[in-house]
């Protein structure tokens, strides 16, 4: 059985120029934001540049990995843009890593440089590999940046080589017109590990911009979205949904946290469109006492994914929010491949249906179609010019 969405005609705008529609657009007004931090296009267009004339300064070279060990911040989604800029490959890291963990991934990833919250400093001391990287460690603490073009930069803390404060300082890397080669490496993602030793999953500069077109086509996102990730940005999911935002000129809400005390606030001020949640976070918001009857409100969708979704938590929140969940499917080799459609028939308990850009057929054990109930097994097969 071979079901498939419509084939994507074009990716999304080149890594190096993502920004490209809020900017021209919408320059003063914000793009991306958390309860303490707000940055217009213009302001992220610049402090992007300005970390990534910071990493190159350090002696990275394009095609080269820097690690990140980082929670969610406004700067994350600098770090991320600062890499495709700078044509360094971002290789974040599960936050919850111990230091055996973060060993392994740097050891896959082969990073020069590794770009921690000072709450880590623990465990990256602890790591074995951490401290001999030939760039060492970049040290980012929740506090405001040093004023630009300061020329007097604080020197790194002790056990930490480097500052991100005064990264933000450099000077703006010279907008470049012609993107990397699109074959080259962006990003690295650490699976689970459910199976054994996380393992590296890597995509290109051209494939990530046709999965960032197909979330981007599947949330049915435009300009006037705001998007809320309730998840890490350092996994695919929210790492997706803020960059797929980014590209539509929508605007990215960025939770420091996953619990009720962060979210309502945001839900409350920022009236966001979109949110995705993992099942457990989703369950705990709507079980909290604080949550109000219109809290929901601005929302046209809610998308609950990673892990599965309870006919419990279906109905309840259905009934707190007066709409269904949307469910799909995805995983770190391809990003977003199946959502209920949100102006289509949302049917509680079900994937959805392939998104643009993705063919899924199932097959048996000897590789053939197969129809019918038979159990089987998902070959996806992306659909792109």
């Amino acid at each position: 059985m071979l079901i498939g969405g419509a084939q994507l005609d074009n990716p999304a705008a080149p890594l190096s120029d993502l920004l490209r529609f809020g900017l021209q657009t919408k320059p003063g007004e914000v793009a991306l934001l958390s309860a303490v931090r707000a940055l217009t296009w213009s302001e992220l267009e610049e402090a992007s540049n300005r970390v990534a004339a910071g990493y190159l300064g350090l002696g990275l070279a394009p095609g080269d990995r820097v690690a990140s060990l980082m929670p969610n911040r406004v700067d994350l989604v600098v770090h991320y843009l600062a890499c495709f800029k700078a044509g360094l490959i971002a290789t974040p890291l599960n936050y919850r890593y111990t230091a055996a963990e973060i060993d392994h991934a740097l050891g896959v990833s082969e990073a020069r440089v590794l770009l921690a919250h000072e709450e880590r400093a623990e465990d990256v001391e602890a790591s074995e590999l951490a401290g001999g990287l030939e760039l060492g460690t970049i040290a980012y603490r929740d506090a405001e940046p040093l004023p630009q073009g300061n020329a007097e930069p604080a020197a790194a803390e002790p056990g930490w080589d480097h500052e991100f404060a005064v990264l933000l300082a450099a000077e703006p890397l010279p907008r470049d017109e012609v993107d990397a080669d699109p074959t080259a490496p962006a990003v690295i993602f650490f699976t689970s590990g459910s199976t054994g030793p996380a393992k590296g999953v890597t995509h290109t500069r051209e494939t990530l911009r046709w999965m960032i077109a197909s979330a981007a086509t599947a949330f049915e996102l435009t300009a006037e979205d705001v998007f809320l990730p309730g998840s890490s940005m350092s996994h695919v999911g929210g790492f997706l949904w803020s960059l797929a935002t980014l590209s539509v000129g929508g605007r990215v809400v960025v939770a420091r946290a996953t619990d009720a005390h962060e979210l309502l606030p945001l839900l409350r001020d920022q009236q966001p469109t979109v949110l995705a949640m993992i099942p457990a976070a989703l369950s705990a918001l709507i079980h909290d006492h604080d949550l109000q009857p219109h809290d929901f409100d601005s929302l046209r969708i809610c998308r609950a994914g990673a892990d599965k979704v309870s006919t419990e938590l279906l109905a309840e929140f259905a009934a707190a929010a007066g709409f269904p969940i949307v469910e799909g499917y995805g995983m770190t080799e391809v990003g977003i491949a199946t959502l209920n459609p949100p102006s289509g028939e949302i049917r509680q308990g079900s994937i959805g249906l392939p998104v643009d850009g993705f063919r899924i057929e199932l097959r048996g054990e000897d590789g053939e179609p197969i129809e019918g109930e038979a159990v089987g097994r998902i070959w996806i097969e992306t659909r792109s010019r």
